[in-house]
């Protein structure tokens, strides 16, 4: 499974729990705007992220 780098204050998420974090938060912690920008492109990040995740880094097929 794809997920979000790992914080020494939390574990790393899941994309689908990130977008879903993020979406949570419009309005409050980040911009509507920009969170609304975020949501048409976030599966270009998915696939950023995919293309240059650390060597060894097992990703789940779906994902």
């Amino acid at each position: 499974m794809l997920k979000t780098s790992q914080r020494v204050y939390k574990q790393a998420v899941s994309h689908e729990e990130a977008v879903a974090i993020i979406k949570a938060e419009a309005g409050r912690h980040f911009d509507p705007a920009v969170v609304a920008a975020f949501i048409q492109v976030h599966e270009k990040f998915k696939a950023i992220a995919r293309k240059y995740r650390e060597p060894g880094t097992a990703v789940a097929l779906g994902d």
